[in-house]
C-alpha cells in the first residue's frame, strides 16, 4: 500500500518549471523566428500570468521553507549561509570569467539572438553548435532583456540555494539516518564543484541540481505513487540531459527507482502527452536531432572530432578512476603542483604515455594537477572527500562493534548496482583533464552508499567529526575568498606591494593568474580599440576556443562571424565584413595554410599586430587586424 503523497517543496518545483518553460520557449521562439527581446518579453508576461493562475497548484507542491532563526544558529547551517553570502557577493562584484562560458556557452546565445533563431553557427569551433543548451535557454532571456552578462550568475546562484534540502531528502530516502543527513546536507552542498560555480556561468552545478531533483522526485513517486512527483521527476531528468548529455547514463539508476510508478504513463494518456511534450523539448532530444542533421552524429562528436572512446576500456577505467581520485584529493591550494607534474612525466612509462596521449587530453594524459581548485576543475574537494571516507570507516567500525546493520530494502542495493553500471560509460569514454568537475551530477547518486546505516548518526556527534566538518566549510570559504575568478580580498594591492620584490615562480604565477582573470571580461579591449571607425557592425574572426564573449561587449553594438578556409572575398563582402581579427596561435586549427598566404589570397593587409593574454599558462599571443579593403 502506497504512503500518503509527499510532494516536493514549492521552491525547487517552481525553479524546475521556470527552467523547463524557458527551454520550451527558446525552441518555440526560435522556430517562429522571434528569438529576441520582444519575443522574450511576451514569454515572461505569459509565464507570470500562468504562474498567477496556477498559484494554488504551486502551493500544493509542498510548503515553502519557513524561516527558522534557531536553525541558522547551528554551526553547519550558519557556515552554509556564510558560503551563500560569499557566493552572491562575488556574483554581484564580478563579471563572468568561466572559460567555457566565455568561449562558447554565452557567445552561442548572442549568435542566436542576432539571427533571431537557433542556428548552426559558421565555425570550426563546434562546441558552439553541438553541446546541450539547457542552461543557455535559461540564460537567454536575461541577455536579451538586460543586454548585460552581470545577472547570469543568478541561474547558478538560485540552483545553489536549493541544494541542501534536496540532499537531505535524497539521503534519508536512500537509508541515511536523519540525524546524519541533517549534517551532511550542508557539507555536500558546500562541495567545491557547487560553491565555486554558484556565481559562475558554468553549467555543471545547474546540471547537478536537476540530477538530484530527478532522483528525489523519483524516490517520492516510488514511495507514494503520486502522479505529480512522477512527472516532476521526468521533467527534472529531461532538464538534466538537456543541460549536459553526459548525464544520459544516469537514466539507468533513475529509471530503476521510478520503475514501480511507470504504469502512471498509460493510466491517463492525455496527461501523459501534456507532460511529455515539455519534457522532450527540455531534454537533449532537440540537440540530438540537430546534431544528427548537421553532422550525421546525434552526439555531436563527429563535428568536434573528439578523440574519446578509443583504446582498451580497462585502460580507460583505470586511468579515469586514478584521475578522479587524485583530483578529489588534491589540496585546495597545491604549491607543489609543478613538482608533481614533473614527477608524473618522469614516472609514467613511455609506452603508457604514448597510449594515453592518443586518447586523453594532454593534462589528463600527463596526470597533471592544478595549483588551486577553481570552478573549471574542482570536484567535491579534498576536505569533503577525506571526511566522507573517514566517516564511512568510522561507521563501519561502530556498526561492526555494536551489531548495527545497514537499512533493509533490496531495491537500494539494486540502485547502487545500477549506479555502478551507469558510471562505466563515463569512465570508458571520458578523456578530459577536468574529470572531477565533469563527474558533478554523479556524486549525488553515489555518495549515499558511503553514508548508509544507523551508525552514521553516532559518527556525526563525535568531536573529531564536528571539527572536521567546520574545517571542510572553512576550506570552501577560503577558496571563494581567494578564487581568481572572483577574489574577495585586495589581491592586486597585496601582490603589488608584497610581491613586487619577490621573483619566485609562485609569486610570478600568482600575479599572472590573478591579472589574467581580472582582465578576462575585457580581454579584447585592445583589439576592439584598434578597429577603425569604418569597420562596420560585422567583424570577421579567425580563432578557436578563445573567450569570445569579451569581443561582443557592449552587447548589441557589433556582431562577429567566424571566417573559415573556404570563405572567399565575395562571401565576406556579402556578410558585411571588411576587417578580420586573426589569432596567430589558433590560425592553423582553422585554416591549414600559412597566415601570410591566406592574407595574400584575400588581397588583405595587416593593419595592426595586437598582443593579447587570454590564458595564464600560455602568455601573450599575437593577434592580427586584417583589412580586406573597401568594396570594389
Amino acid at each position: 500500500m502506497n504512503r500518503p503523497p509527499t510532494p516536493l517543496p514549492a521552491a525547487p518545483t517552481l525553479w524546475l518549471l521556470v527552467c523547463v518553460y524557458l527551454n520550451c520557449a527558446g525552441w518555440v521562439l526560435s522556430a517562429t523566428g522571434q528569438l529576441n527581446a520582444t519575443g522574450y518579453l511576451v514569454v515572461v508576461v505569459a509565464g507570470l500570468a500562468a504562474a498567477w493562475a496556477g498559484r494554488n497548484q504551486l502551493r500544493g507542491g509542498g510548503p515553502w521553507r519557513r524561516w527558522r532563526p534557531r536553525r541558522w544558529r547551528r554551526a553547519l547551517p550558519a557556515a552554509y549561509a556564510g558560503l551563500a553570502a560569499l557566493v552572491f557577493l562575488g556574483g554581484v562584484l564580478y563579471a563572468p570569467t568561466n572559460y567555457d562560458g566565455m568561449a562558447y556557452r554565452v557567445p552561442r546565445i548572442l549568435y542566436w539572438l542576432e539571427a533571431g533563431h537557433w542556428e548552426w553557427i559558421h565555425t570550426t569551433f563546434q562546441r558552439l553548435n553541438t553541446r546541450s543548451c539547457g542552461w543557455e535557454w535559461v540564460a537567454a532571456p536575461l541577455l536579451a532583456l538586460t543586454r548585460t552578462d552581470r545577472l547570469l550568475f543568478l541561474v547558478n546562484g538560485i540552483s545553489f540555494l536549493l541544494l541542501p534540502g534536496l540532499f537531505f531528502s535524497v539521503l534519508t530516502r536512500l537509508g541515511v539516518a536523519r540525524r546524519a543527513a541533517a549534517e551532511w546536507m550542508w557539507l555536500l552542498a558546500g562541495g567545491y564543484c557547487y560553491t565555486l560555480q554558484a556565481a559562475s556561468v558554468g553549467n555543471d552545478l545547474f546540471c547537478g541540481l536537476f540530477a538530484l531533483l530527478a532522483l528525489d522526485a523519483a524516490l517520492r513517486a516510488r514511495a507514494d505513487g503520486s502522479p505529480r512527483n512522477f512527472w516532476i521527476s521526468i521533467l527534472a531528468a529531461a532538464m538534466m540531459t538537456g543541460a549536459k548529455s553526459s548525464t544520459i547514463p544516469l537514466g539507468l539508476p533513475w529509471l530503476w527507482i521510478l520503475l514501480p510508478a511507470l504504469p502512471l504513463l498509460w493510466r491517463r494518456p492525455g496527461l501523459t502527452v501534456a507532460w511529455a511534450v515539455p519534457a522532450l523539448l527540455a531534454s537533449f532530444l532537440p540537440m540530438a536531432a540537430l546534431d544528427q542533421k548537421y553532422c550525421g552524429d546525434w552526439t555531436g562528436e563527429a563535428a568536434e572530432h573528439l578523440v574519446i572512446g578509443n583504446g582498451d576500456p580497462l585502460l580507460h577505467i583505470g586511468h579515469n578512476l586514478f584521475v578522479l581520485g587524485t583530483e578529489n584529493l588534491v589540496p585546495p591550494v597545491f604549491p607543489l603542483a609543478a613538482q608533481w607534474n614533473q614527477l608524473m612525466i618522469r614516472l609514467i612509462p613511455a609506452s603508457l604515455a604514448q597510449a594515453w596521449s592518443k586518447t586523453f587530453e594532454k593534462g589528463a594524459a600527463e596526470l597533471r594537477l592544478p595549483e588551486m581548485q577553481i570552478e573549471e576543475n574542482a570536484g567535491l574537494g579534498c576536505g569533503l572527500t577525506l571526511l566522507l571516507l573517514a566517516s564511512a570507516g568510522a561507521a563501519w567500525r561502530l556498526g561492526r562493534a555494536g551489531g548495527r546493520t545497514r537499512p533493509g530494502g533490496a531495491w537500494r542495493g539494486w540502485f547502487q548496482a545500477a549506479n555502478g553500471v551507469a558510471v562505466l560509460p563515463f569512465l570508458i569514454k571520458g578523456s578530459f583533464t577536468t574529470t572531477a568537475r565533469l563527474f558533478n551530477p554523479y556524486y549525488a547518486y553515489l555518495v549515499p552508499a558511503l553514508l548508509g546505516g544507523p551508525a552514521h548518526a553516532a559518527v556525526v556527534r563525535r568531536p573529531w567529526w564536528r571539527g572536521g566538518a567546520l574545517v571542510v566549510c572553512g576550506l570552501s570559504a577560503l577558496l571563494l575568498i581567494i578564487s581568481p575568478a572572483r577574489p574577495l580580498w585586495p589581491v592586486q594591492t597585496i601582490l603589488a606591494k608584497v610581491g613586487a620584490d619577490r621573483t619566485g615562480r609562485l609569486w610570478q604565477r600568482a600575479r599572472t593568474v590573478y591579472s589574467v582573470y581580472a582582465n578576462r571580461p575585457d580581454a579584447f579591449h585592445a583589439a576592439l580599440a584598434a578597429l577603425p571607425a569604418d569597420a562596420g557592425r560585422t567583424i570577421g574572426l579567425v580563432t578557436w576556443d578563445d573567450p569570445e564573449l569579451a569581443l561582443w561587449k557592449p552587447f548589441g553594438q557589433r556582431r562577429f562571424r567566424h571566417v573559415l578556409d573556404g570563405d572567399t572575398v565575395p562571401d565576406l563582402r556579402r556578410a558585411g565584413i571588411r576587417y578580420v581579427l586573426v589569432s596567430q596561435d589558433k590560425f592553423s586549427l582553422v585554416i591549414p595554410v600559412p597566415v601570410a598566404d591566406w592574407i595574400a589570397r584575400l588581397h588583405g593587409r595587416v593593419v595592426q599586430k595586437i598582443p593579447l593574454t587570454l590564458r595564464a599558462e600560455v602568455g601573450p599571443v599575437e593577434w592580427l587586424l586584417v583589412d580586406l579593403g573597401p568594396k570594389g
